[in-house]
């Protein structure tokens, strides 16, 4: 009797064991016709993009010039017959994954809200910086982003040289809070000075001050400046200006020392400032 058990329980676990081999095959065998669709699909879209009409270069050169809208795409299809569907979806397929990988270096022009000029790169010739408020529905601290262009040397048109979206805090609505406003300006020695503020609501009022400098073929933040008071106690007021590149702090009138560093303004944080000028702690 006890044999005819232990019989049974092996023969129990060798179906199991065969059970679980076969459903590991069938899973695995699953995972590779998938895989092997999915890479179809994709040589596929490669194939497909590349026999698309010669046209297709030519509108998603005019396109990027142009950044046409739904109306002047439909014109345009409808000027140039050898553009067919079948480009025109392709040309958009590129075009959204074209968008996407550069949407943070995208300047809408009616969210400029103040611009300098000045030569940054000490080439002679005239740069430009921006402030630019984010999208209406930016909940971010700072929403205001600093973009900074610098000529061309061949061609003398301005290039993108340093992107930082959500950078600034301000106000930035046309009917906003007046005493909150950022600025930016150029400096006699080239660098760029970008000012923000509280001076409207609160006891607590400030005024922030950070100065872009060219290195290295970067712009740092080779300054801050941080002033604040409050309007019922007037006694608790302080200055601080920190040096970012040798460390060298100035607070309230004393000379202390701070860690030097080379900070891009992409990676500047305003705590980084705060902390060198002993705020916050």
């Amino acid at each position: 009797m006890e044999d005819k058990i232990h019989i049974a329980i092996m023969m129990r676990e060798k179906l199991a064991t065969n059970m679980t081999m076969e459903v590991n095959a069938a899973t695995s065998r699953m995972i590779s016709v998938i895989y092997a669709l999915l890479t179809r699909y994709v040589s596929f879209l490669f194939y497909f993009c590349s026999r698309v009409n010669r046209g297709v270069n030519k509108f998603i050169t005019r396109l990027f010039r142009l950044r046409m809208d739904a109306e002047m795409v439909r014109r345009y299809a409808e000027a140039n017959g050898d553009i067919t569907m079948k480009s025109l979806a392709c040309a958009l397929i590129l075009l959204s994954a074209a968008t996407i990988a550069h949407a943070d270096d995208t300047v809408a022009p009616g969210r400029v809200i103040d611009a300098a000029i000045g030569d940054w790169n000490k080439d002679g010739k005239p740069d430009l910086a921006l402030l630019v408020a984010g999208a209406e529905d930016d909940q971010a601290d700072n929403p205001i982003g600093v973009y900074v262009y610098l000529r061309d040397e061949e061609h003398s048109l301005l290039k993108l040289a340093a992107s930082a979206p959500n950078k600034i805090w301000g106000s930035v609505a046309p009917g906003g809070i007046v005493g909150q406003e950022p600025s930016i300006s150029a400096l006699p020695n080239g660098s760029i000075a970008i000012v923000s503020q509280n001076d409207a609501i609160g006891r607590d009022r400030w005024h922030q001050t950070l100065t872009l400098a060219y290195r290295n073929n970067n712009f740092v933040v080779a300054g801050y400046t941080y002033d604040s008071r409050d309007t019922l106690e007037p006694d608790n007021s302080h200055s601080c200006d920190y040096n970012v590149l040798t460390g060298k702090v100035t607070k309230d009138g004393k000379t202390l020392k701070a860690e030097a560093k080379t900070v891009s303004i992409q990676d500047w944080q305003d705590d980084i400032g705060q902390k060198a000028c002993g705020n916050g702690e």
